[in-house]
């Protein structure tokens, strides 16, 4: 049996354009729902940027003085372990200048060197307060802690004397001088030069760098 349609062609067309627009308009309205929330969302992320940007610069507007002075204060530490570096230099320039001055005070006329050495050494420290400890400035722990880390100047004297006694006088003002410490004879021993009897001594000490206090 074949099913008769009695509705004109036109309308059942029209029927289908209406169906496709209200199809079209709820795809439109749906698009344009999420295109608002989106741009809702992108609006309150922008604004949360902003905020977060604003209190970044009030704090880095803040801060500014403190990063200001730890700049200084990089500078000025800067400058101070130059000068630092630069006194250590000196220090050391002064620890050869000091022992010179005092070994030219108490050598007299009757002696004369042929050889003067001076050299950085390690001195190991006695613990029983032997004849070879170096005086310190005050008593405490941490002088001697640092002292016992130094290298110490060790100085060799090699020369002539007209008489043994000289010898002997030049050990003894090196033993009571505060620039020197654990003075040791190395030999003596009589020799003639152009017909003239002397005696020829090498004496070994260290150079003291730190001054007992009263």
């Amino acid at each position: 049996m074949q099913e008769i349609d009695f509705l004109p062609k036109w309308y059942t067309t029209g029927r289908k354009k209406k169906v496709n627009y209200r199809r079209q308009y709820f795809a439109l309205g749906v698009l344009f729902f999420v295109l608002m929330i989106w741009s809702l969302a992108g609006t309150y992320s922008v604004s949360v940027s902003k905020g977060q940007v604003r209190i970044m610069q009030r704090s880095l507007k803040n801060n500014a003085p403190i990063a200001a002075k730890y700049s200084n204060f990089e500078e000025e530490l800067r400058k101070l372990r130059s000068q630092m570096e630069v006194i250590e230099k000196l220090k050391q320039k002064t620890r050869y200048s000091a022992a010179l001055s005092e070994l030219s005070y108490l050598i007299d006329e009757d002696v004369v060197l042929k050889d003067l050495v001076i050299e950085a050494k390690e001195i190991k420290r006695k613990s029983d307060g032997g004849a070879d400890k170096v005086r310190l400035v005050g008593n405490t722990e941490k002088a001697r802690k640092d002292l016992s880390n130094e290298r110490k100047l060790k100085v060799i004297l090699k020369g002539v004397a007209v008489a043994p006694s000289d010898v002997a006088n030049l050990i003894s003002r090196l033993e009571r001088s505060q620039y020197f410490f654990n003075v040791m004879p190395g030999f003596s021993r009589n020799k003639v030069i152009n017909e003239n009897p002397v005696t020829e001594f090498e004496i070994v000490c260290h150079v003291a760098d730190y001054v007992e206090g009263e």
